[in-house]
């Protein structure tokens, strides 16, 4: 059997090892040792007057928290490594747990205040069992998802009420109803509806009609107004002058056409003749 001080110093190392493992990818090594020799003397000072080998229920409670303050044990560890407390805790996961430290078992217990219940002892080693390599934060990983997997399976579980099957409905009788022959007073009435939506469509197109003249009318009037008016500006622009002085007379193409000033002289004199 383990002496006192050797099952003490071996529960307190697989505790130490639980609790620094997370804290190794962010710190030095000689960080992580100078922790781990601080927390084994302190721990083993702690637990070392209630330790007893006969007794397995004598356990060692650590309450770790993000929201307090650690045990001085624990404290003055995290000050002689220089690690912040906020720092270790979010490593470890950022839930409040209780750390079992007992004669040849390591445990933890997770606080699930917020649910107003108290997770399971999850053991971290044991004499009788290999120790476990998770780390507190896969150990929630792993919580949650069986958590997950109890409500999908509550979901999904049989009825406790069945279905009733499609031979045990009823027969319902089918009868023909003669919607496609019309009667003749369906006939009339429909007759009549299609005069009455004839009638109040000539009547709208009329009352359109009526209301056409007059606009048109007003836009004749005002383009009217406007071409008279540009066909004065045309005719002031366009005058010239003719010099009724010039009576000389041009034969063209056997025809004889009157000289105007200022415009195209058509043909040309005839050339002279060579003696």
């Amino acid at each position: 059997s383990f002496t006192k001080t050797t099952s003490l110093t071996i529960a307190v190392t697989h505790a130490i090892a639980f609790l620094t493992r997370p804290l190794v990818p962010h710190y030095s090594s000689d960080t992580i040792e100078r922790l781990h020799h601080s927390l084994q003397h302190n721990l083993e000072t702690l637990l070392r007057p209630s330790w007893s080998e006969t007794d397995d229920t004598t356990s060692g409670c650590l309450t770790l928290s993000p929201n307090k303050l650690p045990h001085a044990a624990i404290w003055r560890a995290c000050n002689a490594a220089s690690i912040h407390w906020s720092e270790w805790m979010s490593a470890l996961g950022g839930r409040e747990f209780d750390l079992f430290i007992q004669p040849g078992c390591v445990s933890f217990r997770l606080g699930a205040w917020g649910y107003n219940k108290v997770g399971p002892i999850v053991p971290l080693w044991s004499v009788d069992s290999p120790s476990s390599n998770l780390t507190l934060a896969q150990s929630i990983v792993d919580e949650d998802e069986d958590d997950i997997f109890s409500m999908i399976a509550e979901e999904i579980k049989a009825p406790t009420w069945m279905t009733p099957l499609l031979d045990q409905f009823p027969d319902v009788p089918v009868t023909a109803t003669p919607f496609s022959i019309p009667s003749r007073s369906s006939s009339r009435s429909s007759a009549s509806s299609d005069f009455s939506m004839d009638s109040a469509e000539t009547s709208d197109t009329y009352s359109s009609a009526t209301s056409l003249p007059s606009q048109a009318s007003d836009c004749s009037s005002s383009e009217q107004k406007s071409t008279s008016s540009r066909s004065r500006a045309r005719r002031h622009r366009t005058r010239v002058y003719i010099d009724a002085s010039k009576k000389e007379v041009t034969p063209y193409d056997g025809g004889k056409t009157t000289v105007l000033t200022g415009g195209v002289m058509l043909g040309a004199p005839p050339a002279a003749k060579v003696s």
